[in-house]
């Protein structure tokens, strides 16, 4: 009966730790995705200001600039803003309407976006909860070790 209990344990130890585990490489995989902003430059576009245009293939946080083709000219702040596209995330562009910089009609134009997207639109942009994302790692591997030891030793000892 006691060897008996002491395999249930060794097996109710192995299942924790390989969950564990499976837990630990899903979250360090998502940590690089909450942490990263990818910078894009000169994502050309062509500009609309009757509908959102989009430009990432993730989510943009901030949009440095937006110029034409050329790079000749730098649109004005003013003249467009970040929207959100068919899929439901901040990923567009939208120009204002009848907007125009030195006497250039935008709408329809081709123009260049500079911009941070985050690619898996996870982006935490707190700093002090990023680095918490990163000690949750840290400390959930730790616990899942302590956990692991703790088993085996006991069933070693003949605890259980």
């Amino acid at each position: 009966m006691a060897s008996m209990n002491k395999m249930s344990v060794l097996i109710v130890g192995f299942i924790t730790v390989l969950v564990g585990v499976i837990f630990l490489s899903s979250l360090a995989d998502n940590e690089s995705t909450i942490r990263t902003l990818v910078t894009v430059t000169d994502d050309a576009f062509t500009g609309s200001n009757s509908t959102c245009t989009r430009v990432a293939t993730g989510c943009i946080d901030s949009l440095t600039t937006v110029e034409n083709a050329t790079g000749a000219m730098t649109v004005g702040a003013a003249n467009y803003s970040l929207c959100r596209s068919t899929t439901g995330v901040q990923d567009g562009i939208l120009l204002a309407a009848n907007s125009q910089a030195q006497g250039i009609t935008l709408g329809g134009a081709a123009l260049n976006a500079t911009y941070e997207q985050s690619p898996g639109c996870m982006y935490v942009a707190s700093g002090v909860s990023r680095t918490f994302i990163g000690l949750i790692i840290v400390f959930f591997a730790i616990f899942v070790l302590l956990i692991a030891v703790g088993v085996f030793t006991k069933s070693k000892e003949g605890a259980f």
